[in-house]
């Protein structure tokens, strides 16, 4: 290279140099200090939807939802069956935008099995539902949304393998190489790590169920962390407790979260109130809206509309609820964080939940029995870091009774933040009874319309237009006499037109063993985009980065 082609080269790199440095100042601050810019919205996303113990008397079923969207185009749902290192193409589904339509899955499913779904062009809200097995302990309905995120590191708020109890891990990997994970057990004196978990395989286009009774039996409280190693995996956990020994029959799919967060808000759970003293007072109850104030019945323009009375009101159990949270903190430094329960009236701060303080990889059940107000037996729940420290919440129910089949179990995952448009799907509807729950955990009213998504087209029903739900509430929305009982396939859309909400599912048996399921809506922040994503920086420090930016 002769000088001047040399000089001319130099000449064009400092120009090039200031132009990036003139990009990086004409960006906005905070941008420039963490790095991350917004992605836009997505045109393409996969859900993991595993399904574990299925019964070979009913096959599993997935449900495939169109999700608000601008266009009217169809989406493109490609479904692959993996399992034990196999994968196998099944009929693709193709929803349109407000419809939500699925598929039993006929072709049969190993004891432990997944479904990866892949859609492209309109966005497609998943979720599957199957029956477990009653031959091998407790059966019942497990469903909820398929899981869209993917995380190194996932975490179990709470499950429990005393008293007849059994939690299991399902590890599922859909990639084409193997997958190595650590796990570790937070319990409420601390961190467990059984050395038999510290190098997990899981084995490539397959799921790895863990009995954790195997690993830490009879304990009440359990929180898992699962640390990936290499490769890339997926966790969830199924929870079983069994009459036989505790007196209650029960299974739930639970939910972990991809990371931790600092405000958490449970859509729903149920719990023994507080007895009204003979002097009348009403226990150490404080009422409170979310701005600190003592809350009254006083709702103003976002009231329960005269049309929704017969349809507001509490999900219909035939036993004796009750409740707890399991909040663990994964996180190295001690956490401290307040409870915050919402009612049809407001939120309340009580002096029995007060402010809680857990040490690092402890978990603690929080019982809400005799916390809740005189004559409130469900509510939502938000769970709040008051020194900044992370944590993941989760909350159980249980149904008590001298009848069996009037006994359930219920875990579902706390939100972690608010959203103003929600899909909520819901299990396969004959036999079955379904409700809303739509909390406003934040310190202004919100409005919502209801809308019900079929595979027959969509409902808007009156009095599910203009729902009020006043500052730190929660309504519970009866479904069922809105919808044709017969429905396979179907979904509530829950649309703020003032504020941001958090809505949560609820499902029950009408006849037979009481089957409660209960789970989250999928907010609109999973399929339309907007993620903060880390920006690529160009370092000329880099050789082989240079080297492909040349290439």
């Amino acid at each position: 290279m002769n000088g001047a082609r040399f000089t001319a080269v130099l000449a064009g790199l400092a120009i090039l140099l200031a132009v990036l440095a003139g990009l990086d100042v004409i960006a906005p601050r905070s941008q420039q200090e963490s790095g991350l810019v917004a992605a836009e919205p997505a045109r393409s996303g996969a859900w993991t939807c595993t399904i574990v113990d299925a019964s070979a008397s009913s096959p599993p079923h997935v449900s495939a939802i169109g999700a608000p969207s601008d266009g009217n185009a169809a989406a493109e749902v490609v479904l692959d069956l993996i399992g034990d290192g196999t994968v196998g193409r099944i009929q693709p589904l193709a929803p349109f935008p407000e419809t939500a339509t699925g598929r039993d899955l006929a072709d049969p499913i190993a004891d432990a099995g997944a479904l990866l779904a892949r859609w492209r062009r309109t966005p497609a809200v998943m979720a599957r539902s199957w029956q477990r097995d009653a031959s091998d302990g407790p059966g019942g309905t497990l469903a909820g949304p398929c899981v869209a995120a993917s995380s190194e590191r996932w975490v179990v708020p709470g499950v429990s393998t005393a008293g007849g109890a059994v939690a299991s891990l399902a590890l599922t990997n859909v990639f084409d190489v193997d997958a190595s994970v650590s796990i570790t057990l937070a319990t409420p004196s601390g961190e467990r790590a059984p050395v038999l978990l510290e190098n997990v395989v899981v084995q490539r286009r397959s799921v790895l169920r863990i009995v954790l009774n195997e690993h830490a039996p009879e304990e009440r409280d359990l929180g898992v962390v699962v640390t990936t190693r290499s490769g890339r995996v997926v966790v969830e956990a199924v929870q079983t407790f069994d009459a036989a020994i505790g007196g209650i029959d029960g299974v739930s799919l639970v939910a972990a979260a991809p990371e931790a967060a600092e405000v958490w808000t449970v859509p729903w759970l149920a719990g023994a109130p507080a007895a009204v003293s003979d002097d009348g007072d009403d226990g150490d109850v404080a009422g409170a809206g979310s701005d600190g104030q003592s809350g009254d019945d006083d709702t103003g323009d976002v009231g329960i509309d005269p049309t929704l009375v017969d349809l507001v009101g509490d999900v219909d159990l035939p036993g004796t609820p009750a409740g707890w949270l399991w909040i663990t903190n994964p996180s190295d430094d001690r956490a401290t964080v307040l409870v915050t329960l919402h009612t049809q009236t407001g939120a309340l701060l009580t002096d029995i939940l007060e402010i809680i303080t857990l040490d690092p990889m402890q978990v603690t059940r929080l019982s809400l029995d005799g916390a809740l107000p005189p004559g409130v037996e469900q509510v939502a729940v938000t769970v709040a870091s008051e020194n900044g420290v992370p944590v993941v919440v989760s909350a159980a129910t249980t149904v008590a009774s001298n009848d069996v089949d009037d006994t359930s179990l219920a875990v579902v995952a706390a939100v972690a933040a608010p959203a103003p448009v929600w899909v909520v799907p819901s299990e396969p509807l004959p036999g079955r009874s379904t409700y809303l729950a739509i909390s406003n955990p934040s310190g202004a009213d919100a409005m919502v319309d209801i809308s019900l998504w079929t595979a027959e087209g969509i409902l808007r029903p009156d009095a599910l237009h203009g729902v009020g739900i006043p500052s730190g509430a929660m309504r519970v929305i009866e479904l069922s006499s809105l919808v044709q009982a017969d429905l396979v396939d179907s979904a509530a859309v829950v649309t703020a037109t003032m504020g941001e909400v958090v809505v949560g599912h609820i499902g029950r048996a009408l006849d037979g063993p009481l089957d409660l399921v209960v789970h989250p809506g999928v907010p609109s922040t999973v399929w339309s985009g907007g993620r903060l994503v880390s920006s690529t920086r160009f370092d000329p420090a880099l050789a082989n980065q240079t080297r492909r930016e040349r290439d």
